[in-house]
């Protein structure tokens, strides 16, 4: 039974049915944290497209003033560097730099920038 509900929940994750669904539903109260946490499962996976775009979903779909937009601004710009697509990924940290300066993500952020910039 339990090798039936990993195989049916790895299923869904890699075809992209779970996405469908959560952002079919994105306006329920669950669903950006659900979002959030397929964007987690697909950038532990190395799935960088697929995470970038949930992590897009959650800073379109949330008040800039919110902890999960503040938070996926910065791993969009973590998950292009990952995919080592440098100068997408410099403009992804100036721009979350830019808006949230005073972020706990903040040093990280220009640490990550500057080791991109300085290569």
């Amino acid at each position: 039974m339990i090798c039936g509900g990993a195989y049916w929940t790895w299923d869904a994750f890699t075809s992209g049915k779970i996405q469908t669904f959560v952002e079919s539903n994105i306006k329920e109260k669950w669903a950006p944290t659900a979002e959030d946490s397929l964007a987690t499962m697909y950038e532990m996976t190395e799935r960088y497209g697929p995470a970038i775009i949930c992590y897009r979903k959650l800073v379109e779909i949330l008040p800039d003033n919110s902890p999960l937009a503040e938070k996926s601004s910065y791993r969009i710009a973590v998950c292009l560097s990952q995919w080592n697509k440098m100068p997408d990924a410099l403009a992804a940290f100036d721009a979350f730099l830019e808006k949230y300066p005073n972020s706990e993500f903040r040093d990280v952020a220009q640490r990550r920038r500057a080791a991109i910039f300085n290569r």
